[in-house]
């Protein structure tokens, strides 16, 4: 009995150390910057939000703005299939001249409709 103790205090030792250890490098996080002012279609990004679908595909909105707060502001959505390693060019899911579409609000329905409430 006492051998089998130290077998599982051994076993739960080893997976609290291996759990505690530096993750690897495949298991950080990817950094991705999706817009920034060197992009030409907007003057400014502001409010960015992420939306995860149940087929993993990750959808990422933001505004594009012309100025300030108010006036000439679009929504933005770039799309990623591969757990955010690459993303497709961005397209405008909003544009109404020159008003105000701010502050992208995401809601996905079954079976999997996105969309955007400003």
């Amino acid at each position: 009995m006492k051998i089998l103790n130290l077998i599982l205090l051994f076993g739960c030792s080893t997976l609290l150390y291996a759990s505690c250890q530096t993750p690897k490098t495949s298991d950080k996080p990817i950094v991705q910057v999706l817009w920034s002012q060197a992009d030409s279609s907007h003057n400014n990004y502001r409010i960015p939000a992420l939306l995860v679908t149940p087929q993993h595909t990750l959808l990422a909105f933001a505004e594009g703005r012309e100025g300030g707060d108010s006036g000439d502001i679009d929504i933005l959505l770039r799309r990623s299939t591969d757990q955010g390693r690459s993303w497709e060019e961005q397209i405008v899911v909003w544009d109404d001249g020159p008003n105000t579409c701010g502050n992208p609000a995401r809601l996905l329905t079954k079976p999997a409709d996105v969309f955007t409430c400003s």
